[in-house]
């Protein structure tokens, strides 16, 4: 519905990072990292700490530390992988004689529990060292080894008991197979960073592999295969010391080489320690590159690769950032020595509107949204996806009065700020409002914006794949510094693709 608003609103720093370190006393957090849905699960084991496990919950402040289990593991060889599924957490520590342990957490009664260690093993007496990388499938956690040569799927037996099963063993996947391992619903991605070659199989519906096929280095690369990223028929492919990313795509017959990935900003020589695929971004940790480490973004269109974003450490005391990358629904995750940092998805999410003196209202200029009768600013914020077909973006804005009225409305975004109220509007043409929503504790939370979106408004005020939109929150704010009955939330500019 068309709705005329006279609101306003001021700039915020939406897109900063957020430290996350937990409490004294626990294992610091970094090293590797996995998220599945509002949990997040760090590893790290700092000098004279024993190794553990640390748990966080995402919520509208971020992510927020839950409890940390510790593990009875050697220290040093701790963590060398962590998966999520089915509500279980898998952690591998290596080098263990004929394979690695698996432990495996499970949340119970309130609070995460190790309650099983598995032992993945080629069913031989193997005295070789051996490390293991875990790659989720349809719901499965399956543990690819290196140096033995199998992909085994752990699984919970009818009488609760974990084992392993061969998924890959007929193939006979070369050993120093699993230095890292990727998989989507058609393919099953391994890097052997022993033999410089990367192995790709489809799944068949039984989910076992089919023939591989062997994909090369055009550069000469040493330990080409160290570590892959699969993502929509695109496999980027990094090596441990030496050599640049290299890219292929499945063309419908044939995997082939489409070249090598550039880096931004003159890092080109820097070692690549970690990297993520998501949504055609390609997430880069450098945590050598530069004192305290680096996080780039590479962006790929199908056709070209464009620089994206570059991210620093935030205090001079962070140092390793780097170490881990992921890209989440929640923003970019990068973990450092001691220490994970989150940045919102500033590729499809950005600030608005800036907070000009000259417009500063009755001297009312505070930095994320103007100043309100109970003297904080109102401040949205985005969580969830920007993509259409997901649809599961939300919004929430805080900083408002106790038990005010708002209302979501969303626009073109940017012009020039209009001074409304006891704010500034940001947006600019039609405006489309949201449900009004009662403010609980001076927060306002709207669930599912797409979804509202699509039942309520029509084509023409429709959010739109491959298109930006403003959002701002307007508030009742009798009592405002400037006199006024209204006030407005900071604004945020998405761009939605499917």
């Amino acid at each position: 519905m068309l709705v005329t608003l006279l609101l306003a609103v001021a700039a915020q720093d939406a897109f900063a990072a957020t430290v996350h370190r937990p409490p004294a006393g626990v294992s610091a957090a970094g090293k590797r990292i996995a998220v599945e849905g509002d949990l997040l699960v760090a590893l790290r084991t700092p000098s004279g700490s024993p190794p553990a496990a640390t748990f966080w919950r995402w919520s509208l402040d971020g992510w927020e530390f839950e409890e940390a289990v510790p593990l009875p593991r050697e220290p040093s060889r701790f963590g060398h992988a962590v998966a999520i599924a089915n509500g279980d957490v898998f952690v591998v520590t290596t080098e263990f004689i004929g394979g690695a342990m698996v432990d495996v957490l499970t949340h119970e009664g309130g609070t995460w529990t190790h309650t099983a260690t598995v032992q993945v093993t080629d069913g031989f007496s193997h005295g070789t060292i051996s490390e293991t990388d875990l790659v989720v499938r349809n719901g499965f956690v399956h543990a690819e080894n290196t140096y033995l040569g199998h992909l085994q799927r752990l699984q919970r037996s009818t009488a609760g008991h974990w084992q392993t099963t061969n998924v890959g063993q007929t193939l006979g996947f070369l050993p120093g197979s699993g230095h890292s391992t990727d998989s989507d619903d058609d393919w099953y991605v391994t890097g052997d960073g022993i033999a410089d070659v990367v192995q790709v199989s489809r799944w068949t519906p039984v989910d076992t592999l089919g023939a591989r096929t062997f994909l090369t280095s055009s550069f000469s690369a040493d330990t080409f295969g160290g570590e892959v990223e699969l993502e929509d028929g695109l496999i980027v492919v990094r090596s441990f010391f030496s050599g640049p990313l290299e890219a292929f795509r499945f063309d419908g017959t044939n995997w082939t080489s489409i070249g090598a990935v550039p880096i931004p900003g003159g890092y080109s020589a820097q070692l690549v320690k970690r990297m993520d695929l998501r949504d055609g971004v390609l997430t880069l940790g450098l945590p050598e590159a530069e004192v305290g480490g680096l996080v780039i973004d590479v962006h790929y269109d199908g056709g070209a690769w464009t620089p994206g974003t570059t991210r620093r450490p935030i205090g001079p005391s962070d140092d390793g950032l780097g170490r881990e990358v992921v890209r989440t629904p929640y923003g970019v995750v990068a973990a450092g020595n001691d220490f994970f940092c989150r940045w919102p998805d500033d590729v499809n999410v950005t600030d608005l509107c800036g907070c000009p003196t000259a417009i500063a209202l009755c001297g009312n200029a505070a930095s994320f949204g103007r100043v309100n009768s109970v003297g904080g600013s109102g401040r949205l914020r985005v969580a969830g996806s920007n993509s259409i077909a997901t649809s599961n973006l939300s919004m929430f804005a805080t900083g408002l009065p106790a038990s005010t009225w708002g209302t979501l409305f969303h626009g073109s975004p940017g012009g020039s700020p209009a001074a409304t109220g006891n704010g500034l509007l940001c947006l600019s043409g039609s405006l489309w409002r949201y449900a009004p929503t009662l403010a609980n504790g001076g927060a306002i939370l709207i669930d599912d914006v797409v979804g509202f979106d699509r039942a309520n408004h029509p084509p023409a005020g429709r959010l739109v794949d491959g298109e930006s939109f403003g959002f701002q929150l307007w508030y009742r704010d009798v009592g405002g510094p400037c006199g006024a009955a209204s006030n407005l939330t900071s604004a945020v500019k998405v761009r939605f693709e499917h």
